[in-house]
């Protein structure tokens, strides 16, 4: 049966999975910062040490936040960057965090297949008193992950109304084809309480709804369905089996070869995830999507002419949202000395319909531009449009105050870096400012304070940052 034919036969069934894989990707675009992966040093250093505070300072020591180690890991396992994330729950761990800290570092360690890892931290969570329900709910899905259905299914059975024990049950009856035990499954989780488990079971709910709109319906679309939703709901090892029986049956399945790519890189598998895109790519060299996902898949490679090739044919194929797109294209042109086109994509973001955080990354980066280009007016200027747009937000009212600082109006700078700390205290780049600002005035003090805070802040989040603001910390101390 040729390609046309099929996409004619099963019209329906392919936009229910293309519009499941714009959730995946609405979600991923909607929390994920673009990355820098071009290692372009710009304003704080180009040092890759690890400096640390100097031993004679006076100040007190302020702990990282664990709030913020979490955040910043929780976005990076969003956004497929797993062993970054492993680092900062490990990190988050030993500054004290708790059982649920420990659980995110195991499920970290199951995705991307570290059974070691695991098991270690199975130990930790037995040693710190974890229910042995939970535990053994958790054993289960190792086994899962190993591909050892059998054995987890008797672990799940001896609780078989807990709610963990009810999902990994669902997930257990998925991979073997147990439809109806699943749905009545799903229909126990949505009433078990558990917000996450209902969430869970809710998606899952809607793929059945939708291969149930169709009387002649295939096993092959049902099971993209549900990949599609275990790759929004951390199952990609889950998902990964499902596609795999679906293009054993339909190796022509575009859409599948997507899903199959983008759960590869979600787990860092990047060869294999490079030759899903590439196999999707070979299908409909057009889609934008292909295009979009083999860019970001080059660029975790190293390969960069490869990926800003394909980036520019997903802006070109009209890419949504495209700020993204611009903002990679950007650090491009910046790497390639090329200012004015980095400048063209970040108006262009400015200008387009992008969220406000995604703006306000594109802004600073132009502040960022005309200052190295020795403009500081322009510089300032740009700042005030950012505030005309985006408001008093304490990342808005740091780049005015910093602006403001450099036209040598203290006074001003004072004022908009104190707004954003107290709006802020957690913004560690209003701290490296104020301490700039109060060095100039000779507060030797404040200054010393403000570059702690800073680095403090930044510590294991933002290197470059923690690196130069140790340096103006032991400068000032010693």
């Amino acid at each position: 049966m040729t390609k046309e034919s099929k996409i004619k036969q099963w019209p329906l069934y392919v936009l229910a999975v293309f519009i499941a894989l714009f959730v995946v990707l609405a979600v991923l675009f909607a929390i994920v910062k673009t990355p820098s992966l071009l290692e372009k040093s710009r304003i704080f250093s180009n040092d890759q040490g690890n400096l640390l505070i100097s031993a004679d300072s006076e100040q007190n020591p302020i702990s990282v936040p664990l709030e913020t180690l979490l955040r910043s890991a929780d976005d990076l396992l969003s956004s497929g960057e797993l062993t970054k994330a492993m680092q900062l729950y490990e990190r988050a761990l030993e500054l004290g965090g708790s059982a649920q800290v420990m659980r995110r570092l195991f499920e970290t360690a199951v995705l991307m297949g570290d059974k070691q890892k695991a098991e270690s931290v199975l130990g930790l969570l037995s040693f710190r008193g974890v229910s042995e329900s939970t535990l053994d709910a958790l054993r289960g899905m190792l086994l899962l992950r190993d591909g050892d259905i059998e054995e987890a299914r008797m672990i799940f059975d001896k609780e078989p109304l807990r709610p963990e024990h009810v999902y990994g049950l669902l997930i257990a009856d998925i991979l073997e084809g147990e439809h109806d035990s699943a749905r009545e499954r799903i229909v126990q989780l949505m009433q078990s309480g558990d917000p996450l488990l209902m969430h869970s079971a809710r998606s899952l709910q809607g793929a059945y709804d939708e291969y149930d709109l169709f009387q002649d319906g295939k096993t092959v679309h049902l099971n993209t369905l549900i990949a599609s939703v275990f790759s929004q709901i951390g199952q990609c090892p889950n998902a990964l089996i499902l596609l795999s029986d679906v293009l054993l049956e339909e190796s022509d399945y575009r859409d599948a070869w997507i899903l199959k790519g983008h759960c590869q890189l979600m787990l860092e598998d990047h060869m294999n995830a490079l030759s899903s895109f590439e196999h999707a790519y070979s299908l409909d060299p057009e889609k934008a999507e292909t295009q979009y996902f083999l860019g970001i898949t080059h660029e975790h490679l190293e390969q960069y002419e490869d990926a800003k090739k394909f980036l520019e044919f997903a802006l070109q194929n009209r890419f949504k949202p495209n700020a993204i797109v611009r903002q990679k294209l950007a650090l491009y042109a910046l790497n390639e000395g090329n200012n004015e086109e980095a400048i063209s994509h970040y108006n262009a973001v400015i200008n387009g319909d992008s969220s406000d955080e995604v703006k306000n990354e594109s802004y600073r980066e132009l502040v960022i531009l005309m200052i190295e280009s020795g403009d500081i007016e322009k510089a300032h200027d740009k700042a005030l449009m950012a505030r005309d747009a985006l408001g008093d937000t304490p990342d808005v009212l740091e780049l005015v105050g910093w602006t403001a600082m450099l036209m040598g109006d203290l006074d001003q700078s004072a004022t908009f870096l104190n707004s954003a700390t107290l709006q802020d205290p957690l913004l560690a780049t209003a701290w490296y400012r104020k301490g700039e600002l109060e060095e100039r005035v000779g507060d030797k003090g404040q200054a010393v304070s403000s570059y702690r805070k800073a680095y403090d802040l930044s510590a294991g989040v933002d290197q470059e940052l923690s690196i130069i603001a140790a340096e103006k910390h032991n400068r000032l101390v010693e």
